[in-house]
């Protein structure tokens, strides 16, 4: 097990609230939290500072908005400001058609980098593209930015680009009837790219049921994967995130009126982290920050539409 429960809330929670909403947006913050949690440290605020600040000298691209997710991933470093330049050059090899500018391929590109030294970089990015071009040309739905880690993922995999697409196609024909066309896809990639090659669609059911009798949502599919993925006990496991999400509300992580959504993914991952061994931990952070990157496009989107 990664991390107590007990000890891995309340960090979260002092990294979340170190890092004071105004300078950083919740959705970040939330972020670099889990980053932080994930690797059993609470986050230095000055650093988070400084870090995201280089980021975004590079480049407004580059940051994507993302940029406090992103230096907290650098932070979690020996050297956190090489680790910006290798992410940066990551970013530079990822920005190439289909892919663009946005929060989800900056966060693609951390998640690379993390994954990759320099001298790979630029075989596994266009790795990336090619499992985004075959699962854009298999599936039966239109593939979309969310999709830039998920590429990213299985690129680092060793399943060839043809064998990897076809194994997940058929993954989410087999899910596709009881999540949905997008929800179906999300489970889909994390359930492959956590080495869940074949799997009956029965028990991620009774998952996302047992979720529903504690009162949870699941909202993000991939986030639902990811508890499959580390444990089989579903009602442990609905048990924990309810008792997770009730200790995030006592601890005001995720205030207002529409917090519940985010607080039930943030719990669902949370336990996902503490029950995941090393293989996983690294993809439970990865797809965590794809939804953060999620909900940051969407903010922006909507303060774009606004605006006009």
């Amino acid at each position: 097990m990664a991390a107590d429960l007990s000890a891995l809330v309340p960090l979260f929670a002092e990294s979340y609230h170190a890092a004071k909403p105004g300078r950083f947006g919740d959705a970040c913050r939330r972020g670099a939290g889990f980053v932080c949690a994930s690797h059993h440290a609470v986050l230095e605020v000055d650093l988070l500072k400084d870090l995201a600040k280089s980021i975004r000298k590079e480049s407004a691209g580059f940051a994507g908005g993302v940029q406090v997710a992103m230096a907290a991933q650098a932070a979690m470093t020996a050297d956190p400001v090489a680790t910006i330049r290798l992410t940066k050059v990551a970013w530079d090899m990822l920005k190439v058609k289909p892919f663009t500018s946005g929060p989800r391929l900056s966060i693609a590109a951390a998640v690379l980098a993390e994954r990759v030294g320099l001298d790979d970089l630029g075989l596994v990015a266009g790795r990336a593209r090619d499992f985004y071009a075959a699962q854009r040309k298999d599936h039966s739905i239109i593939t979309s930015a969310d999709d830039y880690v998920p590429s990213v993922l299985l690129a680092t995999t060793p399943m060839e680009v043809s064998t990897g697409a076809t194994i997940t196609e058929n993954m989410y024909r087999r899910v596709k009837p009881w999540f949905g066309y997008n929800d179906a896809q999300a489970l889909a990639q994390v359930l492959v790219i956590g080495g869940a090659l074949e799997r009956d669609p029965g028990p991620l059911v009774a998952l996302r049921n047992a979720l529903g009798r504690q009162g949870v949502k699941a909202p993000d599919a991939g986030v639902l994967g990811l508890l499959a993925l580390v444990q089989s006990d579903h009602e442990w496991l609905s048990e924990a995130v309810a008792q997770v999400a009730r200790d995030l509300d006592a601890a005001k992580v995720v205030p207002g009126r529409f917090s519940k959504t985010p607080r039930h993914t943030l719990a669902m991952a949370l336990v996902a982290l503490a029950v995941a061994d090393d293989e996983h931990t690294g993809l439970v952070r990865a797809v965590y920050l794809n939804n953060v990157a999620r909900v940051v496009a969407e903010e922006q989107a909507a303060a774009a539409s606004a605006a006009t």
